[in-house]
């Protein structure tokens, strides 16, 4: 329905943050596919070649009015300022310094809409721990798909939550979905482990540059007491000089986080680590400047394995450190979580590294050092952390179908 409303020639599914600006341009630049992947994105593109910074509708009815504002024709630089706009009173007060006639026929369009509910959409918003996402779908006949216009396969990064949602949503056609979803991952470091490259790899891990922002983030470190102090002495050490800035600021090693409210729940989350009786070495609160969502570096010592900051994924420059005894305890703390995307080893002996390495819960395992990557390598989750693989040859598999075709020789 909102794809007609817009003009539209294809099924429109948004997961995601974005709404009216995505939708509005795709009908005005008559894109004929649009791909949404992941919850956060500086910027957005479209296949239509227009570049938009995301916002959060805070107002359904919003929505709404930019859809019928497209279907009065109004002017497209008109229709992407209303689509940013925060509440119902400003969108009023802007569309009649527009044009006070069109003003008043799209707010009796918007009750008339909302009295017949000709609409019949759900706005529905489920809150996770790295997102508020919104799901638009008819509500009396859902996501349906048929014909040469229907979707066979949806591939999703984002939350689990949001996962969940869009697996519901096509049980009944049973189609194929591969997911890359959240991680909490873990580093075991090893007695014989170098601590310099140990150090170097937590900073770039958890901090450098993306501010702990993405899914496979060094939040969990589990090293062993022989070491630790050292460790310790020189983690701080460095995280301390770090310069915490813009991306465009020559020298930044720290970027800001995505927006307030990630701010606000990385606070949350250093506090429930406070309380929770862990130890705060350095960090825990907003950086010194108020140009931008920025906060410290953060790193918790002596961690409950049970604790919210161990377990959920915060999507902020804040790591957790752990002891260890021996092997089977290290490899414990690192499968206790619902997690089970990317890990790490650091130690001498190659041995024992992939002895580790058989016993962790993980799609991705990287040795000595962090971000270990290629194109020819395949990477994924274990458990919420997803399924399928992308990267390698295991990556064209998962994307395609194996068939067989047999003839009898005999």
């Amino acid at each position: 329905n909102l794809a007609k409303t817009c003009n539209v020639k294809f099924p429109i599914i948004k997961v995601g943050n974005w709404i009216g600006p995505l939708i509005v341009d795709a009908a005005i630049k008559n894109v004929k596919t649009v791909i949404l992947f992941g919850y956060h994105g500086k910027l957005i593109k479209l296949a239509g070649g227009i570049f938009h910074t995301h916002n959060h509708l805070a107002d359904g009815r919003i929505e709404i009015l930019v859809y019928l504002a497209v279907k009065e024709k109004v002017p497209s630089e008109i229709i992407f300022k209303l689509s940013k706009l925060k509440t119902l009173e400003d969108a009023l007060l802007f569309l009649e310094r527009f044009n006070k006639s069109i003003a008043e026929k799209l707010f009796q369009n918007l009750s008339n809409t909302i009295e017949k509910r000709s609409y019949d959409y759900v706005n529905r918003y489920v809150k996770t721990d790295m997102e508020i996402a919104s799901i638009i779908f008819d509500r009396k006949r859902k996501i349906r798909w048929s014909g040469k216009n229907g979707s066979d396969y949806i591939v999703f990064t984002g939350s689990p939550e949001v996962a969940s949602e869009i697996l519901k949503e096509t049980a009944d056609r049973i189609i194929p979905t591969h997911f890359e979803l959240g991680g909490k991952s873990a580093a075991i470091i090893y007695p014989d482990a170098d601590i310099d490259k140990a150090v170097d790899s937590t900073v770039k891990g958890i901090f450098k540059p993306n501010a702990g922002q993405i899914c496979v983030a060094m939040s969990r470190v589990i090293v062993h007491p022989k070491i630790k102090d050292e460790y310790m002495t020189k983690l701080v050490a460095k995280t301390q000089k770090l310069k915490i800035g813009a991306g465009d600021e020559d020298g930044t090693e720290v970027t800001p986080l995505i927006s307030t409210d990630q701010m606000q729940r990385v606070s949350n989350y250093v506090k429930s680590g406070i309380q929770s009786g862990a130890t705060l070495t350095i960090g825990g609160d907003k950086a010194e400047r108020d140009d931008g969502n920025f906060y410290q570096p953060t790193i918790f010592d002596n961690v409950k394995v049970e604790a919210t900051i161990a377990q959920e994924e915060i999507f902020g420059p804040v790591t957790s450190i752990f002891d260890f005894e021996d092997e089977e305890e290290a490899i414990n703390i690192a499968n206790s979580t619902k997690y089970g995307l990317a890990s790490g080893v650091f130690t001498a002996d190659d041995q024992k590294a992939k002895w580790t390495a058989d016993r962790i819960q993980a799609g991705i395992i990287w040795q000595n050092d962090w971000f270990v990557d290629g194109t020819n390598l395949p990477g994924g989750g274990y458990k919420r952390s997803g399924y399928g693989r992308d990267g390698g040859v295991d990556g064209i598999y998962s994307h395609g179908q194996t068939k067989r075709i047999s003839k009898r020789l005999y």
